[in-house]
Parts: structure tokens; sequence; C-alpha cells
């Protein structure tokens, strides 16, 4: 995938879109949308730890989804949020990329790691772009991103027994710490047995191993305080981490 040559802007963002107040609305969608449309991005990169469609988001008497007055499947519901991001984009320089959710009611497939969404959309392939997850993409023919949408920095919080270095030692990095399981180990999931709420596909393990090389670029959502940082790991390259 490829932006201009003067340069590469990347807008990264988690579901969910909807709220539920009173009515199910899309006004977390909305404000994204309008940022989009201000910041005119290269490239948008969905990381669905939260997803499209939540299963709280159901009408449980119904099974559908009730907008403005209108009723929606899962499916139709999916298809009315990626209508509306690429509308917002369809005068832009803009490439959509969207990883899955294992929460996503409407993906058939719900374990880890997990197919690409499915779904027939005329800017499939041009301009929207579906990838497993997790999922390793080129930008500009130099830059990798690896992504996942599996909150595996708090995964390996919980379990990791640390004994801090003392104060001399300087400021202890607890994300430096935590990413360096990933890196040293080559995996967007070193961690098993799987946290609870992970439903591992133990065959296919080897989908979780990064490519040849770690990535420029780690984008992954977390419980953990959304920020932008560039850590230094002994025997890698700089690295830029992104919590969304």
């Amino acid at each position: 995938m490829k932006a201009s040559d003067t340069g590469m802007s990347i807008i990264s963002a988690c579901g969910p879109f909807a709220s539920h107040n009173v009515s199910m609305n899309l006004q977390p969608l909305e404000f994204l949308l309008r940022q989009v449309r201000e910041k005119k991005p290269n490239f948008i990169v969905n990381t669905e730890n939260g997803p499209f469609v939540d299963h709280r988001q159901i009408d449980s008497s119904g099974g559908m989804i009730q907008h403005h007055g209108t009723d929606y499947s899962a499916e139709q519901w999916f298809r009315l949020q990626i209508d509306m991001i690429m509308e917002s984009v369809c005068d832009l320089d803009t490439t959509v990329i969207v990883i899955p959710s294992q929460s996503d009611v409407h993906h058939p497939f719900c374990m880890y790691p997990q197919p690409r969404y499915e779904l027939n959309h005329e800017a499939l392939g041009k301009n929207l772009f579906f990838l497993n997850d997790p999922s390793t993409v080129t930008l500009n023919e130099h830059v990798t991103i690896g992504s996942t949408s599996i909150d595996i920095l708090a995964h390996i919080a919980s379990e990791e027994v640390v004994k801090r270095p003392p104060a001399t030692a300087g400021p202890y990095d607890r994300i430096s710490v935590l990413l360096h399981h990933l890196l040293q180990q080559g995996s967007f999931y070193p961690l098993y047995p799987p946290a609870e709420s992970v439903c591992l596909e133990s065959q296919a393990l080897h989908k979780m191993q990064m490519k040849q090389y770690a990535p420029n670029i780690l984008i992954t959502p977390s419980d953990f305080l959304p920020f932008v940082k560039v850590t230094k790991l002994q025997y890698f390259s700089p690295l830029l981490l992104i919590l969304v």
C-alpha cells in the first residue's frame, strides 16, 4: 500500500463506534469521521478490540439493533458503519484498513488468530482492506505496521511476576518490559495458556508469529491509558508503539 511521496499520515482507532444512552447512536463513529475529514490521513487503521457489532447492542427480545426507528440485523449494522466510513473518504486519498474482533457477533469465527471480515463492498480491494487478526502490512514500501485486536499487554501484565530493579537503576518502564516479551518471542500473543477471554486455536499458532523482522510500528488496543511512544530494546531497531 502506498501513499504520496511527500509523507504519510495515519489515524488509528478502536471500536466500539456506537453508544447506547436512551437509544443506539453512532456518535463515536461520527466523531472519528469528522477527524478524518479534517486531518485527511493517508491511512485509517481500525483495530477492533471493541467490536463493530457488540452483543450488548442487540435487543434481546428480537435480536435486532434499533437505530433512529429502524431495526438492523447484526450484518446490516456492520455494513451501515462500513458504508459511513467509506462515504466519508470517497473524495480523499485515504485507505481504510480494518481488523476484526472476537467480540463481533456477526463474525462467524470467534477464535484467535481470526480471519478477516467477509463483506461484499464496491471499495474492497481499492481503498478498503479487511485483514486477518493479527496482521502485518507494509505501507509506502518501507514502513511495516503490525496490529492485533487482542489486549495482549494487559493479558501479560496480569500473569507476569516482576521484581522491580532498585531506584538507582532508573525509572521502571513497564510497557517496554511487556513489549519485550512480544519482540523476543516474535509473537503477537506470546502467552499460553491464554487469558480466559481468548479462545485460542492451537493449530494456528504459526499465524500469530511476526514476520521475519519486528514491525516498525505496533498498534494494539488496550485498557492501559492511550499513548504513543518510541521504545528501544536490545537487538531491535527503534519501534513505535501505539496504544489505542
